[in-house]
């Protein structure tokens, strides 16, 4: 099974064992539905995607890594209300753009 049909990585590595391959994973950070649409990879769709993943026991994002908005890692670091503000920060105040993925 390619974990990364849409990227070519054809060693399949995935080092955090998510499913995910590396060369597929947190290319947008911000990007939580892991869809670009006519506003680009960051839009509305991915805050309601956010909303609906951490309050109402929604799908899990796609790509852990670009649902984590702000780039916390470590204890603290899951995706949670914190990522849903710095989105909407970004978004619609003129907010700090999202760090780079690793």
């Amino acid at each position: 099974c390619d974990n990364c049909p849409t990227i070519d990585n054809p060693d399949q590595a995935d080092n955090n064992n998510d499913g995910i391959g590396n060369a597929c994973c947190c290319v947008n950070r911000g990007n939580v539905d892991g869809l670009s649409g006519p506003s680009g990879p960051l839009d509305i769709s991915d805050v309601t995607y956010l909303v609906t993943y951490l309050f109402q026991a929604g799908i899990g994002p796609p790509c852990p890594e670009e649902a984590n908005v702000d780039g916390v890692t470590g204890a603290g670091g899951e995706v949670d209300v914190s990522d849903l503000t710095y989105l909407i920060a970004y978004l619609f105040s003129g907010g700090p753009q999202p760090p780079a993925c690793p």
